[in-house]
């Protein structure tokens, strides 16, 4: 048997096993750094696949520029006559379907219209931002004159950083960014809109499952919310559980219409894997910045569980009670 992989942003890589055992494995990757695997590579097992002076010279290091200017990787596929091994990218078989048809290909329907066609989102764009690193506000402030045309029924319904948020509330210049997601009434056309430290900013329009969007509930708190900085000027100030090492802020989410009660919820982790506790996921009041509701979570071996909750600085309840 043979396990062949290719991702073209990524790395290749092939096994083959005879009766079970491994008889020769190669890999080589260059995301996020060029580096090659070749312990287990035996070409005299290959040699009955094809020629090995072919061979050989493909089972060296490159990176991304040398994988599209020689392709060892397809090249290996043509020497071993795989069947199928390229990638066809969903925009070129849409723009070159009839092409693709005359060579043998068969066409068996048609995809939905792109959403972001059919809800002409602004095109993405780079922009002069007034710093990096931005705050929730200062953000959607950017964001704001880009949305004006969607009126109501549209909204902002969610707001959140992916990545890393600095300690004072803003996203991490160079792994963080903000999203804002704007929803069609209640049903589930949604726009995302991103903006990214280097002044990137992105629309893309979708159409999702409304369950995974919540229910229906009445927009809260949506002009009066205290912004990121704001509310981590309060998570400064509270308590740590003991067990945190060297505090993190990832994810930072303001969600209109998930809770009654509208609430900041943050992820913060430990920098150090060794630390007693993974992770500190708490609910902060957006409007007066009171902490709600806390989780800590323990990582056991890969995984990160939940195993201690509280509400409002009561007792620590072990988090089975949960359930």
């Amino acid at each position: 048997m043979l396990s062949y992989l290719y991702a073209e942003d990524h790395a290749w890589s092939f096994s083959y096993f005879q009766n079970r055992k491994l008889q020769s494995a190669f890999a080589c990757w260059w995301d996020t750094k060029p580096g090659i695997d070749q312990d287990h590579l035996n070409l005299a097992s290959l040699e009955q696949f094809a020629p090995l002076h072919k061979l050989e010279g493909l089972f060296v290091g490159f990176d991304i520029n040398m994988a599209n200017e020689e392709s060892p990787a397809y090249r290996f596929a043509e020497l071993l006559k795989l069947p199928a091994y390229r990638w066809i990218s969903p925009s070129i078989a849409e723009s070159d379907t009839a092409d693709l048809v005359k060579q043998g290909w068969r066409k068996l329907g048609s995809k939905p219209r792109d959403p972001s066609i059919l809800f002409q989102v602004p095109l993405n764009r780079r922009i002069d931002l007034p710093r990096p690193d931005l705050s929730a506000r200062e953000a959607l402030a950017i964001v704001a004159p880009y949305m004006a045309r969607f009126e109501a029924p549209w909204h902002l319904f969610r707001l959140s950083v992916q990545g890393r948020t600095t300690s004072e509330g803003r996203n991490d210049a160079v792994v963080g960014c903000w999203r804002f997601y704007y929803r069609k009434g209640f049903s589930g056309d949604v726009i995302e809109v991103w903006i990214f430290g280097n002044g990137n900013l992105g629309f893309k329009g979708m159409r999702v499952d409304q369950d995974a969007i919540g229910p229906p509930r009445k927009l809260v708190g949506q002009g009066d919310w205290m912004d990121s900085t704001e509310i981590m000027a309060c998570v400064n100030e509270f308590e740590k559980p003991s067990g945190l090492d060297s505090i993190y802020t990832g994810i930072m989410t303001l969600d209109f219409q998930k809770h009654a009660r509208l609430m900041w919820e943050l992820s913060l982790g430990s920098e150090n894997r060794d630390a007693e506790c993974a992770n500190w996921d708490i609910s902060v009041d957006a409007l007066d910045g009171e902490l709600v509701a806390e989780i800590l979570s323990k990582r056991f071996g890969y995984k990160i569980k939940p195993v201690k909750f509280r509400i409002q600085g009561q007792n620590w309840e072990d988090f089975g009670t949960l359930e």
